[in-house]
């Protein structure tokens, strides 16, 4: 049996090994209590903040790739970008975070927005007030 246990490892470490990753908008739990974004609450205006975002996924077979920031007016939209296995992948079950981090800043006072956008049609708005 030991004889017949090392080509079938080393067959699964190769298909491992030989996966195709794709890039994808990333997965949101909002809904699961689990954090999606971290950003202060009060900013100033012109003044650059950091924020993070938290996808969700598999352990072995998600990656977080990058986070992408628009900023409109006083409207942030914060997109972020994972890298997944292909379809076929042996990928654990398990919940993963990923989070990874951007920048935003705004040019004037008032109420803005940063919006979350997750695969699918997942959505996630957060209020931040901005100050002279």
């Amino acid at each position: 049996m030991r004889g017949v246990m090392r080509p079938v490892c080393a067959l699964l470490l190769l298909t491992a090994c030989d996966r195709e990753w794709l890039t994808d908008v990333g997965d949101l739990l909002p809904g699961e209590g689990l954090p999606v974004l971290e950003a202060p609450a009060v900013v100033r205006a012109e003044e650059s903040f950091t924020v993070t975002v938290t996808t969700y996924g598999s352990s072995n077979c998600t990656r977080a790739l990058s986070l992408t920031v628009i900023v409109d007016d006083l409207r942030a939209t914060l997109i972020p970008y994972d890298s997944r296995v292909s379809a076929g992948g042996p990928c654990t079950s398990d919940l993963a975070a990923f989070p990874r981090t951007g920048r935003v800043t705004f040019a004037r006072p008032g109420q803005g927005t940063l919006v979350v956008r997750g695969a699918g049609t997942y959505r996630v708005e957060f209020p931040v007030l901005v100050r002279e």
